[in-house]
Order: structure tokens, then sequence, then C-alpha cells
């Protein structure tokens, strides 16, 4: 784990907050998987293979999914981002451009630090539900959760 800092925003955020490294996430993913929760499975992809996202997924009622992008900092994977999006389009942007954003932490981190962002993304599935509305509440659930759990930014 390691500690930054995001400077530079409206000259008063300085405030630190702690990058876990893609093993510690994976084992307590494994650990969440094991507990009675709506973490049901989760698997390793790079950014060139994210077109698989739905073949590699076991749901076939399953719209959407919970994700984590991860930074590259000398090599070592440090998880960034946790989102939530949809099987048939899924936006996962490598972009570094934050543009006018307000919100785009994530990508002003990086930009202001000249690191860049890391091939990987894990996907995280969650138990079956019966329709969209559930499908969507239970991978907003696990989105925040993982924002939660591993300091991760939202964009």
């Amino acid at each position: 784990m390691n500690n930054y800092k995001i400077n530079n925003i409206n000259d008063k955020l300085k405030l630190p907050f702690e990058l876990f490294s893609i093993d510690v996430i994976k084992s307590r993913l494994e650990e969440l998987k094991k507990e009675d929760n709506p973490i049901s499975n989760f698997y390793e992809l790079d950014k060139a293979t994210k077109k698989k996202i739905r073949e590699n997924g076991y749901q076939d009622n399953a719209r959407f999914f919970a994700y984590i992008k991860f930074l590259n900092v000398n090599g070592d994977k440090y998880g960034l981002v946790g989102g939530k999006t949809n099987y048939t389009s899924p936006d996962l942007d490598f972009s570094k451009d934050y543009g006018n954003s307000l919100t785009s932490f994530a990508r002003k981190f990086l930009s202001d630090k000249d690191l860049n962002w890391d091939d990987t993304i894990i996907i995280i599935e969650h138990i079956p539900t019966n329709n969209k509305e559930s499908d969507n509440e239970m991978t907003l659930f696990i989105e925040c959760f993982l924002q939660r759990e591993f300091n991760l930014f939202d964009c």
C-alpha cells in the first residue's frame, strides 16, 4: 500500500489517501467470495481483451457488473477506480483527460503525478437477480462497497 495526496485542486484540497495493491485487492475479493454476500465471482482482464467481458461472464441474465481499474507505479498495480457498467456496452475509459470536470479526481491524479493506467481490469460479478432493476441495485451496492473498501475513486 502506498500513501499519496491529491494536490492543486482548488488550492485547498490536500487530503492523504492510501492505494491498495492488486494482490491485496484480489486476496480480499477471494475472502468475500466465501462469505455470505452478493459478490459471487471475480476475474481479471486487460484492456486489450475487454471486448470479451460478456464471454467470460457466467450469468446470462446479468445486465451490469462492477469493476476495478488500476494504475501502474513502477510496474506495480494499484487500484484507483471502482465503478459499474453494463455487459452489452461496457464504458471502461482509460483516458487521462479530465478536461473541465470537477469530479474526475482519478484522471487528475494520474495527470498531476504523470502516472498511467494499467491495462488490468478486475470484473466483479454478483449473485443472480430476477430483473434489471434489482440487477442494477445489486451492482451499485457492490460498486459503493468496493470504493469504500479499497479507497477507490468513482471516475
